[in-house]
């Protein structure tokens, strides 16, 4: 195989596997069934203090959701 080909190729292998990988992520949620918050996580914030975006969210470690 030629060594120009490679690299898109690659490229394209990688994408179908993160996309697949997201898609199962939110495949196994349940609509209506009940889920125990495990923990929260806040990224991507510059003004806000995470623990500050928790608290407003309202949701908290071992809370029951649906």
């Amino acid at each position: 195989m030629r060594k120009h080909l490679l690299k898109p190729l690659f490229a394209i292998l990688l994408s179908l596997l993160v996309n697949s990988y997201v898609l199962a992520q939110t495949e196994s949620f349940v609509k209506g069934k009940q889920y125990t918050i495990d923990s929260i996580e806040v990224v991507g914030l510059k003004t806000y203090n995470a623990k500050t975006v928790i608290s407003y969210s309202g949701l908290r470690k071992g809370q029951l959701i649906q």
